[in-house]
């Protein structure tokens, strides 16, 4: 996918078909859907994500407070 992914993405979120759990690299692109209601927060494993990441790190994948990625 390399460079397309935000074009991919952005595809399948405008015909229906998101993904169950997208991976990016680029925080505005996830900032974005965030803010538009596209994504849903990750609430599963939070506890497990605390423990192995650094607070700087959980939070370049958060909106409003809100988990929506983790970094890789």
């Amino acid at each position: 996918m390399g460079n397309n992914l935000p074009t991919i993405l952005s595809t399948a979120i405008a015909g229906g078909h998101p993904p169950d759990m997208p991976t990016s690299a680029q925080p505005g692109t996830m900032t974005q859907y965030a803010k538009q209601g596209k994504l849903k927060a990750i609430t599963i494993r939070e506890a497990c994500s605390r423990q192995n990441f650094n607070a700087a790190w959980l939070k370049l994948g958060q909106v409003g407070g809100k988990q929506y990625a983790v970094p890789f």
